[in-house]
């Protein structure tokens, strides 16, 4: 008698379900709650044909792998994620182009190298003016911390002004993040340019 509702439970998820379940793992992964998201990427994967979803997933698994300072297979998931895009570019946006550099970002910062996402940052920018205005907020906050990381203080402080007017016009509830950014991108700039350095500290001491 339970046959029927036994088979339901253990067939491929319906795509609806899927739109759940990877907004249930968006607001996991915000809340650090990796191993749950990695479970359920595991169990979803396998039954996932559609591209864009494939694509969804591979990225969270991406920065799953990121988060826990495991580069090897976060790099290797990125990699598949940028291959889905550029076998299936009718089905994506300039959107999706940008959640992967942001991706990329992230996986280069905590790498400490930011060359790994120069590729990816290039063929955002260069679509960057199509996108909604809380999806340049993302780029730029991502692009703030790669200037820094790469030494390039100027462009990083102006990255990281730029993000916070875009944060605070369309993605306010993340404004601490993106000023967090530009604070260190003002610093970093005030340790190397002693010319810059009153003005980058007084504005460091204001956003604060």
């Amino acid at each position: 008698e339970l046959k029927q509702a036994l088979e339901q439970l253990c067939e491929a998820p319906h795509p609806t379900e899927i739109d759940h379940l990877l907004a249930s793992m968006r607001r996991m992964q915000q809340g650090i709650r990796f191993n749950d998201v990695e479970a359920m990427s595991k169990w979803l994967f396998p039954d996932i044909e559609s591209p864009v979803y494939r694509f969804q997933l591979v990225r969270h698994a991406g920065l799953i792998f990121t988060h826990r300072g495991q580069f090897s297979q976060a790099q290797d998931w990125f990699e598949l994620a940028a291959e889905i895009l550029s076998q299936h570019p009718y089905w994506f946006s300039v959107i999706e182009k940008i959640q992967l550099a942001t991706a990329w970002g992230t996986f280069a910062f905590d790498a400490c190298d930011a060359s790994l996402a120069e590729p990816s940052i290039r063929t955002a920018q260069a679509e960057l003016s199509y996108a909604p205005a809380a999806e340049k907020a993302r780029f730029l906050g991502t692009c703030c911390q790669l200037s820094r990381l790469s030494g390039q203080p100027d462009e990083a402080v102006e990255a990281g002004r730029q993000s916070v007017s875009y944060t605070d016009q369309a993605l306010a509830s993340e404004g601490g993040r993106d000023r967090n950014y530009l604070v260190h991108a003002l610093l970093a700039r005030a340790r190397s340019n002693p010319i810059a350095k009153g003005g980058d500290l007084a504005e460091a001491a204001e956003i604060l």
